[in-house]
C-alpha cells in the first residue's frame, strides 16, 4: 500500500478561536454586545465558526447571525480574525475591523460580512513536486483531498522538478506526496510542520510547490 505524506481529512471544518460562540436570549440586560455575522454564498463550504480579536488578542468565536456577549468598555478595536488555511475558501466583504467607544449602558451592534461561494466548477493547479531524495524527472504520486465541502481525493504520476497542471474540483485542498523512502524522525517532524494547502477557484490558475525530504 503507498504512503502518502502531508495529507488531512477533516469531516468539519471549524474556524479560529479558541471559545464557544454564545448567543443565548436577546432580552438579557447583561448581555449589551451584538456581533452579527452575515455569511452569504454557502455556509457549509466555510467553518462552522469565525474568529474574532480584541485589541489585538485572539477574542471570542461566532456563528451566522446574532452573538451576544458580555458588555467591553472604552475605546475598543473589535475586529474579524484572519480566516484559518481551513476557511480560506471564504472571503471577508467589508469592513473587517470596528474601532469606537464602546458603553455599558446601551446595546453595540457591529456587523461582519463574510462570503464562501458554492463548490462549483473546477480549476486548475499547477504543481511543482521536489523530493530532496531523488534527482529530477523521478516519478512521484501526488495525491489531493478537498477539506471543505463533499469530499473529493484523487491522486495522480508526476515528475519530480516538473511542473504539472491539475484540473480539480474547486475548493481547499491538502496536498501530498508518496514517501520515496522511510523518512528520519527530524524528517518527518519537519514534514509535519509544513503541510500543503491549496485553494482551488474557477477560472483561477495557482501554483504549489510540494517538497518532501523523503
Amino acid at each position: 500500500m503507498r504512503a502518502f505524506t502531508g495529507i488531512l481529512v477533516v469531516a468539519a471544518i471549524t474556524g479560529c478561536g479558541g471559545s464557544e460562540p454564545f448567543s443565548p436570549s436577546q432580552d438579557d440586560p447583561d448581555l449589551r454586545l451584538s456581533i452579527q455575522l452575515n455569511v452569504s454564498g454557502d455556509p457549509s463550504t466555510g467553518p462552522a465558526t469565525f474568529g474574532t480579536t480584541l485589541d489585538g488578542e485572539m477574542w471570542r468565536d461566532i456563528i451566522a447571525g446574532d452573538n451576544r456577549f458580555g458588555a467591553i468598555s472604552g475605546l475598543r478595536v473589535l475586529a474579524l480574525a484572519p480566516l484559518s488555511p481551513r476557511a480560506s475558501w471564504c472571503t471577508p466583504i467589508g469592513q473587517t475591523e470596528h474601532r469606537a467607544m464602546f458603553r455599558k449602558d446601551g446595546l453595540t451592534t457591529v456587523t461582519f460580512n463574510v462570503d464562501c461561494p458554492p463548490l462549483v466548477g473546477t480549476g486548475t493547479l499547477t504543481v511543482y513536486p521536489h523530493v530532496s531524495a531523488v534527482g529530477s524527472n523521478t516519478p512521484v504520486r501526488v495525491g489531493f483531498v478537498r477539506m471543505n465541502g463533499p469530499a473529493v481525493a484523487t491522486s495522480i504520476l508526476v515528475l519530480t522538478d516538473q511542473p504539472t497542471d491539475v484540473t480539480l474540483p474547486v475548493g481547499v485542498y491538502g496536498i501530498g506526496m508518496e514517501r520515496v523512502r522511510t523518512c528520519t524522525l527530524i524528517e518527518a517532524m519537519a514534514r509535519s510542520r509544513n503541510s500543503i494547502r491549496a485553494v482551488v477557484r474557477e477560472g483561477v490558475s495557482a501554483t504549489v510547490s510540494a517538497v518532501s525530504p523523503c
